[in-house]
Parts: C-alpha cells; structure tokens; sequence
C-alpha cells in the first residue's frame, strides 16, 4: 500500500482440535510507514559553529516530500518517501546579512597578493560563478549593495554537497546527512543567523583620540548652481580602514545628484574604487573599497 496506509489483520476463525481448549483472539493492524533522513545544516564560512534555519530540503521522488532546518539548532528530519530512488536538494533565500563594502576589500587584498582567501572564502568571494576570484568579483558585490543590478551570485545560498542521491530508495533511518551553506559575497564569513542574539556586549569606553571624524560641512549654495559635498575623515593612520559605505539623506526637492554622484579624485580615498546610486527619492549610498588602508 501507500505511505502512511494500515490494513486490519482480524482473525475469521480459529479453533483448538474441536473447540478444548477455549481461547481468546486479538486483532492486529499492518501500517505502511518509510525511511527517515536526519542531519544539520551550518554555516560553512565560520570558525565557530553556526545553525542555518529555515533551509528547504526537498526530496524528489515517487512521492515528493519536503521539510524545513529547525529554526534554533539548524537540524532537520525528513520522511514520508515512497518506493525507489530519490534525490535530495536543499535551498534558501532569506536571512541574507553581513555583506558590505570590507567583502569588496578583502578581494581586492587577495587579488594583489596583500592577504591569501582561504578556500571556503574563495568560493563565497567567486560571485561571477568562473572559477576564480577577481577584480570584477569586488565590484559586482560593490553593485549589489548600491542595489545597481547585474551583481552576479551576490546574495544567494550554495549548498555542500548541492544535492544527495538515494539510488536504491530510502527504507531505513540514516543520520549524519549534513550539509554546510555559504552566503556568495560574504567573503569576510560574519553572516549572523537569525536565531543569534549573542552575550550582551561589555560596555566599553572610547577615547576621543582614538575616534575617526567623519563630519559633512553646513554651506551656502547659489540658485541652480552645481557644488561638491566633501565628506572629511580625520585619524585614519593606524586603523586599518581598507573600505567604507554610507547612506546620504538629502531633500529631494532642494538638491538632486549629478550624474556622476561621487567622485574620489584628489581625495584621501583617490586610490579606492567607488560605486553610487540613487536609492529612492532622497537617498544615495555611497560604496568605497581598496587594497590599501587609509594612511594620511
């Protein structure tokens, strides 16, 4: 019968030689039931350990069946298969944090011989998909996150293995069937699942010397006449700043950008590659990445 079918098993009759001894019958029931996969999902790109929820396992067969990670531990049990071969494939498409500007960054260091990508990062940094980290790989995550389109894999989930084949069907219970997920373009591995509050952080108190200014200027501007915003930095000897992005609020029926929205020529950031859009009516975001920190 089908998964999850049950037949009776009653007795008609039954006699001892010609009714000595007397006796009782009981009944019994046959239910149909299949094999179990088990195992868990984690985040591949972490020292430490980490559940990854809420991730599609859907197993293909003679009867389709599909379940979801469990929303804390990243576990999984799926069931319900039918008769003969399956192949299962896990997917995901929410929960995508923790890519920004410093992704970008750490390419460009790796691609001039400045730090070496460990294989696992590699294959998060490889958002065109060929084999290979590049250049071109740090500016498609720099359009992803100035939401320009074109941004190659940036943002999406790949799985290992990508998929699991039951070629002699699934009739029995198997554990250990994990598999590990990479978020493309978190190159630096600080996705933070959803289920992850962490310890509260300990309060520390931060020298005003040891701060970096950031400060936009308060000006005057003539009537229909062009001006350069300058976005000032102080401090950034020592600090180790490869990269950067921000959001600017503006009033749209005041100002509106130029064509070209940010420009680093002759600036602090004039070896750095920028990329900018117009996000909605009164929003830019800015993105600035390098291989080299700010040292002026």
């Amino acid at each position: 019968g089908g998964i999850g079918t049950t037949s009776g098993l009653n007795f008609s009759s039954f006699v001892f030689n010609e009714g000595t001894p007397c006796l009782s019958t009981s009944n019994g029931s046959v239910n149909i039931i299949s094999g179990t996969l088990t195992g868990t999902v984690s985040y591949q790109n972490s020292v430490t350990f980490k559940p990854v929820p809420r991730t599609t396992l859907t197993g293909t067969g003679s009867v389709n069946v599909s379940t979801q990670s469990a929303f804390v531990t990243g576990n999984y049990s799926l069931s319900g298969f039918g008769r003969g071969p399956y192949t299962v494939t896990p997917s995901k498409t929410d929960d995508v944090n923790g890519i920004i500007s410093f992704d970008s960054a750490l390419i460009a260091q790796h691609v001039v011989g400045l730090i070496m990508l460990n294989p696992v990062q590699q294959v998060a940094a490889d958002v065109s998909d060929n084999n290979a980290v590049s250049s071109f790989d740090a500016a498609l995550i720099a359009r992803y996150l100035t939401l320009l389109p074109n941004s190659g894999s940036t943002g999406t989930w790949r799985f290992t293995p990508p998929v699991r084949s039951y070629l002699s069907g699934i009739t029995g219970s198997l554990s250990g069937q994990d598999y590990t997920a990479i978020l493309k373009g978190d190159v630096s591995g600080n996705w933070v699942p959803p289920t992850s509050f962490g310890p509260l952080a300990p309060e520390v108190t931060v020298r005003d010397e040891d701060k970096v200014q950031v400060r936009l200027p308060k000006f005057e501007a003539a009537e229909d006449s062009i001006v350069r915003i300058p976005l000032e930095v102080s401090e950034t000897v020592g600090k180790g700043i490869v990269s950067y992005q921000f959001d600017l609020v503006y009033n749209s029926k005041v100002i509106k950008p130029e064509e070209v929205i940010a420009d680093t020529t002759e600036t602090l950031s004039s070896e750095m590659t920028v990329t900018s859009n117009v996000i909605g009516r009164n929003r830019i975001r800015v993105v600035v990445f390098g291989a080299r920190p700010l040292e002026k």
